[in-house]
């Protein structure tokens, strides 16, 4: 930093901020001149003048603090000569250009002036961009011209012979570091495109001391608050992981190597276990460049009833189910069509899909999950899917396939799992398919000395009003999806057994209850137990009020989804579901009234697929007055260590009955994905749909 005034450098960082009034105004000006002499009109001459001497007067305060700016240093001299020389040229053409059209000469000298002004504007913009954000600011992304892709498929694989540095480390530093550190913008005099620029370090000193962690000056400052202005990379830019420092200290640790090969340096088991996830490659489907679809289209798909989403936030992947969908038709499954590269898994189980729709299933190119059990699906329907090259999991429980239909699926080389009980098959039609496909893993049924025992599935639940939420009575069925299964249950959390309750009829609460069931039959596995939570409320707030407000993406629908006795479902664009990412919120509930308050329930999803995780925390306070308030619950919950399919959940919680009417509840996000996610490091999310209290 230079040692000219203070106050300087604070009116220089105004150049980022008046910048775009005189872009602005100038761009204004020229559409309505092009505007006026299009029509012929003078209507807007008046309106033009005022505009530009604005603008030119703009332009005089946006290169005054540029110029200040500059005093920083950390720019390429010549790239910041050209912004210089090209911002004062377009400050003059703006005065010339406002000279012309104040003494209302609009010929074509003037219109000439015009153009080039525009012409001039854009190209100082190009020039500040390259100083900024580098030469190839405007390439790097372009998606027509320019193939981008940072698969990391198309990264080599780190061996014992991949020398450390160029292998392992300058990645990270180009990922994170070079935007602001290259020969184009050598921001605090530091390179970091090179070795030597490294060793070199910047106008702070030394960028590294090998094996001296805390002498290390990047090391240091990536370690500070976010919000400290000395922190790197800069807050608003791509942050380092926590497997990304780990890395960089142990190649501190290790003394600093430009040069040697990895298999030359001592890796402890963490590093070891860094490297295998960064060799980690994905395959088939998912080893793809696949374009995301038409958000638009999604949505008006939708708004029809096709539950369709993405398998994972900013994934280009779509899951559909249309399991138990009596109404499907031809025209349904065409409805895809629109995302055929997109959609890689399709649940149709139980519903009315028949060969003739399924014809439409084979142009869904990259499927790569299809769910088929319960359908009227033939072997003449098989022959539609022979061409799906990409299948790797396909269920056909209870249906009508035969071995005639199993020859169409010896062509499905990248098949894994396939389900086959209660078919028509044999066992010399499954061992002519496996030896097609020598890798398939078949289940057939239970007592196959071939094949793997069959498990029952967890039976369902029927809630009468489809809400497991009430203020009086709650009536539900159970049933499973397996003839002959016999269905137990518990209403106390505990796990049922054949000695348990066995479903018959209609169950009537009246209260809460902690349902488990599960399906027992003889020569079967029994399935998991069915876990749900049946909530009776006793009140619901009349007002709540949020510290900050959810996504614009997940809003639910206000803030009294809180308290409106209505679940979110597994879609997270349920209207029940409101969605925070990188953050805490604190609510208060307003009951109305004072009453007895003993135990708190705060329902949320979890799906880690989806970036989405449980709370990290809960904190409850109550109060008479919505004043002085009391708090009854302080709790910290350890974060899930792998990944989740969707659950959704209540944190319960009771305390020391006493009398309120406000309640406030504080939950503490996970802030950020953890180390083991498919995108660590990045912003995560919670979802709450409904806070109870009795």
């Amino acid at each position: 930093m230079t040692s000219y005034p203070e106050i300087l450098h604070y009116l220089g960082r105004y150049h980022i901020l008046l910048l775009h009034l005189p872009i602005g105004f100038i761009a204004m000006a020229f559409l309505m001149e092009i505007t006026a002499r299009f029509r012929k009109t003078e209507s807007y001459d008046s309106a033009i003048v005022f505009i530009l001497f604005w603008s030119a007067v703009l332009s005089v305060l946006t290169s005054i603090s540029g110029y200040l700016l500059s005093f920083e240093g950390g720019y390429e001299i010549n790239l910041l000569d050209q912004h210089f020389w090209l911002g004062i040229a377009t400050t003059a053409l703006t005065f010339v250009v406002y000279g012309l059209k104040k003494a209302k000469n609009n010929s074509r000298i003037s219109f000439v002036g015009f153009l080039g002004l525009a012409a001039l504007l854009g190209f100082t913009g190009h020039i500040g961009g390259s100083l900024t954000h580098g030469v190839d600011h405007l390439s790097t992304y372009r998606p027509v011209f320019t193939k981008f892709n940072r698969s990391k498929k198309d990264t080599p694989l780190i061996t014992g012979s991949t020398e450390i540095f160029s292998g392992i480390i300058q990645p990270i530093f180009e990922d994170k570091c070079v935007q602001c550190h290259n020969t184009q913008k050598i921001k605090g005099g530091l390179l970091m495109t090179t070795a030597d620029g490294i060793k070199k370090g910047g106008d702070s000193g030394h960028f590294l001391k090998a094996r001296d962690i805390s002498q290390s000056l990047f090391l240091q400052r990536a370690k500070l608050p976010l919000d400290n202005k000395e922190h790197m990379p800069p807050r608003g830019k791509n942050q380092l992981t926590e497997d990304e420092l780990s890395l960089l200290e142990w190649w501190i640790e290790e003394g600093a190597t430009f040069s040697q090969p990895l298999d030359s340096i001592k890796q402890p088991n963490a590093v070891k276990t860094i490297i295998e996830k960064m060799n980690l490659r994905p395959k088939g489907v998912f080893a793809l460049d696949i374009p995301a679809a038409n958000p638009s289209k999604i949505k008006a798909l939708n708004d029809k009833g096709v539950r369709i989403w993405s398998l994972a936030k900013d994934s280009p992947l779509l899951q559909v189910d249309l399991s138990n969908d009596e109404n499907i038709s031809s025209k349904t499954i065409a409805s895809l069509g629109n995302f055929s590269k997109q959609i890689i898994d399709l649940d149709l189980g139980h519903s009315s899909v028949d060969d003739h729709a399924l014809k439409k299933v084979s142009n869904l190119e990259h499927l790569s999950r299809l769910y088929l059990q319960g359908t009227k699906i033939t072997n003449a329907g098989l022959k539609q899917l022979s061409d799906l090259k990409y299948l790797e999991y396909l269920n056909l429980y209870q249906t009508d396939v035969s071995d005639e239909g199993l020859v169409h699926l010896e062509k499905l080389k990248n098949l894994e799992v396939l389900y086959l009980w209660q078919t028509k098959v044999t066992t010399e039609g499954i061992q002519k398919l496996k030896a097609a496909i020598p890798n398939l893993k078949i289940t057939m049924q239970s007592g196959d000395d071939v094949f793997a025992d069959v498990k029952l599935n967890a039976p369902n639940i029927e809630i009468i009003g489809k809400r497991n939420l009430f203020k009086d009575t709650l009536i539900f069925k159970l049933k499973s999806s397996f003839k002959g299964a016999n269905v137990f249950y518990t209403l106390d959390g505990s796990e049922p057994n054949e000695e348990s309750l066995q479903f018959k009829d209609s169950v009537i609460l009246t209260q809460s209850a902690d349902l488990q069931a599960l399906a027992i039959k003889d020569g079967w596995i029994k399935s998991d137990p069915l876990k749900k939570e049946l909530v009776k409320i006793n009140k619901l707030a009349k007002k709540i009020t949020l510290s900050k407000e959810p996504s614009p993406d997940y809003p639910g629908k206000g803030p009294q989804t809180l308290s409106d006795l209505a679940r979110g479902s597994n879609f997270v664009k349920s209207p029940s579901w409101m969605g925070w990412q990188g953050s805490n919120v604190t609510t208060v509930l307003d009951y109305g009234e004072v009453f007895e308050m003993k135990e708190i329930k705060v329902g949320f999803m979890e799906n880690t697929n989806a970036w989405v995780f449980a709370p990290r925390g809960l904190q409850v306070w109550t109060s008479k007055d919505g004043k002085n308030y009391e708090q009854v619950v302080s709790e910290k919950y350890e974060p899930r260590d792998g990944p989740s399919g969707v659950e959704l959940r209540f944190l319960s919680h009771a305390f020391d009955a006493h009398e309120a009417r406000f309640v406030k509840v504080k939950i503490e996000g996970n802030k950020k994905n953890p180390d083991w996610h498919l995108a660590p490091g990045e912003p995560s999310w919670f979802f709450m749909d409904e806070i109870v209290v009795n």
